[in-house]
């Protein structure tokens, strides 16, 4: 249950002869431990998904993700820590930093404060956006086209993300069938 562009950067990198390590959430469809196309998917359970969806409750859910998480990267010891979003972000940039190791947002999102639940909440938004804003100025940011990258840079005031393109992967022309065409 990846993103094809999550599914496409492991898996390049994984071809390239690097140890793909994906931390991801578990929930009832999904193993514990997944061997894919090259690289290997750990999932942490969360023992809090099991609670009602109360208003203090979620963020509870929060934490123990960010937590579990961080643990989960930080037994990696991984010379780069690649946040695939917001959510794993602080767990992602924590273990990095205990690691002594790089850190790469991937931020697929036009802008966080105005994408998640709660940003009709302008002081929610304006904290979500100091909290993306803390870590795209430390971390290599890459985002998956030109046009987010313009407002990331505007936005978090830092330099132009690295855009890798979101574009399906290449696949074989067939020949044209000339009995076709007559």
């Amino acid at each position: 249950k990846f993103l094809t562009r999550v599914d496409r950067a492991a898996r390049a990198l994984a071809y390239a002869g690097y140890e793909v390590v994906l931390i991801a959430i578990k929930d009832d469809e999904t193993g514990a431990v997944e061997q894919r196309d090259g690289y290997v998917v750990k999932r942490v359970t969360l023992r809090s998904r099991r609670l009602p969806r109360r208003f203090g409750l979620k963020y509870l859910r929060f934490a123990e993700g960010v937590f579990r998480t961080l643990v989960a990267a930080w037994r990696e010891d991984a010379d780069i820590y690649d946040a695939r979003d917001a959510y794993p972000l602080l767990a992602t940039y924590i273990a990095a930093k205990l690691r002594g190791a790089k850190v790469v947002y991937d931020s697929d999102e036009l802008a966080t404060g105005r994408n998640w639940a709660h940003a009709a909440n302008p002081a929610f938004a304006w904290a979500i956006t100091r909290y993306e804003r803390f870590f795209a100025r430390r971390c290599a940011v890459i985002t998956s086209d030109h046009g987010r990258a313009d407002v990331l840079e505007r936005i978090h005031r830092i330099p132009r993300p690295t855009v890798v393109l979101n574009v399906p992967e290449t696949i074989a022309v067939p020949e044209p069938d000339e009995e076709f065409r007559s």
